[in-house]
């Protein structure tokens, strides 16, 4: 039987055919994801997040322990579509470290905030401009660009190449549950 079956057969009131399968490599045992748990880290090419590979050789080569998941992503960032502007303003108006990265785009705080609304449209897709307010504005604010992105409803990112899912990563622990 597998893990699918396995856990529709536990919990079929939380089975919907958004349901997908995630293995999470580690250094350590995890018995919950939660905004606090290691495995909640800043990726160097994407964003802060809980990293899943679709597949569990994929995972093992981020660790010795290997944590099974379902996850069940209601609203994940596009990598085709442009993001809401209103998301975007949230996530950069929220930013902990906002005014001292605002420098950077210019020395007149409003024109700041112009400028670095444009600079983050520029990566087009949801997907690449959420990375650049990751890396940018939440570099050192991992757990923050979290719970600001679950705050805009979003669960996590479906990575893909082609029709094949490679990884996932996901903000909000509420969707992840694991296959014990």
């Amino acid at each position: 039987m597998s893990y699918i079956q396995n856990f529709k057969q536990k919990f079929p009131d939380q089975v919907t055919p958004e349901m997908s399968e995630g293995y999470h490599g580690g250094n350590s045992k995890i018995n919950e994801f939660t905004l606090d748990s290691e495995a909640l880290r800043e990726n160097k090419d994407e964003v802060a997040g809980v990293l899943f590979m679709a597949g569990e050789n994929e995972a093992r080569k981020n660790g010795t322990y290997v944590t099974k998941a379902m996850l069940k992503m209601n609203r994940v960032v596009s990598s085709l579509s442009p993001p809401s502007r209103a998301d975007i303003v949230y996530m950069l108006s929220n930013c902990p470290n906002k005014d001292e990265t605002l420098k950077k785009y210019d020395s007149d705080p409003r024109e700041a905030y112009f400028k670095a609304t444009d600079h983050i449209f520029k990566g087009g897709s949801a997907h690449k401009c959420y990375i650049i307010l990751s890396q940018e504005f939440y570099k050192d604010h991992p757990k923050e660009f979290v719970k600001n992105m679950i705050h805009v409803r979003y669960d996590g990112i479906v990575i893909s190449k082609g029709d094949k899912v490679l990884s996932y990563i996901v903000f909000n622990p509420k969707c992840i549950h694991i296959v014990k």
